[in-house]
C-alpha cells in the first residue's frame, strides 16, 4: 500500500499542475473535449423542436378524433336508453 508522507508534495503538485495546464479538466475555457479526446459537438436542437412540433398536431387531431367519438357513444347511449316505440301501435283488449 502506497501512503503519502509530506516527502512525496514535490511530486504531487507539479503533476496537479500540469493536469489542470493541459485542459483534461475542463476547467479552461473553449478546450473542453468529450471522453476520446475530440473536440465536442455543439448540440442541435432544432430536429427535436419540429419533431415535438408534429407530436403536438399529432396529439391535437387524436384528441378531436376523441372528442367525436365520446359524442357518438353519447348519442348511441341516449337512442339505446330511450323508450322504444310500438311498431304495431297500442293494443286494445277485448273482455
Amino acid at each position: 500500500m502506497i501512503t503519502l508522507d509530506h516527502t512525496m508534495w514535490w511530486i504531487i503538485w507539479p503533476v496537479l499542475g500540469f493536469w489542470m495546464w493541459s485542459g483534461r479538466s475542463g476547467w479552461r475555457g473553449g478546450r473542453h473535449r468529450d471522453r476520446w479526446g475530440g473536440r465536442r459537438q455543439e448540440f442541435d436542437a432544432e430536429p427535436l423542436l419540429k419533431e415535438l412540433d408534429a407530436q403536438k398536431v399529432q396529439i391535437d387531431e387524436m384528441s378531436a378524433r376523441l372528442a367525436e367519438l365520446e359524442n357518438r357513444a353519447d348519442f348511441t347511449e341516449r337512442m339505446l336508453s330511450s323508450p322504444k316505440e310500438s311498431a304495431v301501435g297500442p293494443t286494445s283488449s277485448r273482455a
